[in-house]
C-alpha cells in the first residue's frame, strides 16, 4: 500500500522527488525530534530550497513546509518529497515508536486540590474533551517552547439553546507559530460548563469542533496539541487574572437600565439643554515688540 505521506503527491512529483534523493541533492540540515530541515538543490539551476518537516499526531502524515514558488502556491512539491524519501531511507523519524501508547486518551490538568474559584473552571470544562498522550506532551512543549501564545480573551454572551436565557461565553484566541515562520490562527471557545467550539489552521491538524446545533454536525470533540496548549495556557493566565463572572445577559441588561434611569434623575435637565456653561481664557502673558509682557487675565464664564 501506498504510505500516507506519498498519497499527499502527484505520482510526477514524487517521482521527481525521488530522484532528487537518489542524485544527492538532498543535504541535511538538522534533526530535533520531531522536526526535521534540510535543503534540497535544483537540477536546472544554483537555487536552494529550504524544506522543514515537523511530525505531529498522525506517525505518517507530517506537517511539511517548502520555500520554492510551488509549494508556496500551497501545493506539495518536488523538493518535499526528496526530504521525505531520505527521512525513509535513513530511518530518521521511527514511525513505530508512536503507534504504541501515544494514543491512550489522558487528562490534560494533573488533579489540583484547594485552587481558587474561578467562573471558567477550566480543568473541568475540558473534562470530556479527547486528549491523546501524545497531544498532552505535544501541548506542553508547545507551551514550554512559547510555539503557541495567548493573544486576547474576549467576554460575550451568547444564547446557545433558543429556549434558555442568555450565558456569558469566553472566546480564546491564540497562535501558533511554526518554524517556516507562519502564525496559525488556535482558538477556543467555552461557557462555564462546557467547551462550545475548537479550531486550528496550521497545516495538516484538523481540529474543528462546534457543539451540536441545528446548522453544524456533530463531531467527536478531540483536540490537538495546539488548542491544547491555548487550554493550558488561558489556565495559566487565571492565575493572576480573573476571566467572567457569573452575571448573566438579563442582569448586564438590568444594571444598564438601572445606570440610565439614576443619570436621568440626577442630572434633572432637559437633554437639548447644555449641562456645562462656555469657557472663556483670557492670557496673563502677552509677547509684544519682542518682549514677554504679564497681562492681568481672567477666567470667566458665561451661561
Amino acid at each position: 500500500d501506498k504510505k500516507m505521506w506519498k498519497k499527499q503527491f502527484l505520482n510526477k512529483i514524487l517521482q521527481r522527488g525521488k530522484n532528487y534523493y537518489l542524485n544527492g541533492n538532498v543535504q541535511l540540515d538538522e534533526v530535533d525530534g520531531d522536526y526535521i530541515s534540510a535543503t534540497v538543490k535544483s537540477d536546472n539551476s544554483r537555487r536552494k530550497y529550504h524544506v522543514e518537516i515537523e511530525y505531529y499526531d498522525e506517525p505518517d502524515d507530517p506537517m511539511m513546509w517548502c520555500d520554492c514558488p510551488y509549494a508556496m502556491e500551497d501545493e506539495n512539491c518536488k523538493h518535499m518529497a526528496a526530504v521525505m524519501y531520505m527521512i525513509e531511507a535513513m530511518n530518521l523519524h521511527n514511525t513505530n515508536k508512536r503507534t504504541t501508547g501515544g494514543k491512550k486518551t489522558v487528562p490534560l490538568f494533573e488533579e489540583q486540590q484547594d485552587e481558587p474559584y474561578q467562573f471558567f473552571d477550566i480543568p473541568a470544562i475540558v473534562q470530556d474533551v479527547e486528549f491523546t498522550s501524545d497531544v498532552v506532551k505535544e501541548a506542553k512543549k508547545n507551551v514550554k517552547s512559547e510555539s503557541v501564545t495567548l493573544q486576547d480573551i474576549q467576554l460575550s454572551y451568547y444564547n446557545y439553546h433558543y429556549f434558555s436565557d442568555h450565558t456569558q461565553v469566553a472566546e480564546v484566541t491564540g497562535g501558533y507559530h511554526g518554524k517556516n515562520g507562519h502564525v496559525y490562527n488556535v482558538n477556543f471557545s467555552m461557557d462555564k460548563d462546557d467547551i462550545l467550539t475548537m479550531s486550528c489552521t496550521a497545516p495538516r491538524c484538523n481540529c474543528e469542533y462546534r457543539k451540536d446545533s441545528y446548522f453544524w454536525r456533530e463531531v467527536p470533540k478531540k483536540a490537538c496539541s495546539h488548542v491544547a496548549a491555548l487550554m493550558l495556557l488561558t489556565s495559566n493566565y487565571q492565575k493572576t487574572h480573573t476571566i467572567g463572572d457569573a452575571t448573566d445577559y438579563n442582569g448586564i441588561m438590568m444594571l444598564e437600565s438601572f445606570r440610565n434611569l439614576h443619570a436621568k434623575k440626577v442630572s434633572n435637565v432637559p437633554q437639548n439643554e447644555e449641562l456645562v456653561g462656555k469657557v472663556d481664557i483670557q492670557p496673563r502673558l502677552i509677547f509684544d515688540d519682542n518682549e514677554l509682557h504679564s497681562k492681568s487675565g481672567k477666567l470667566s464664564c458665561m451661561s
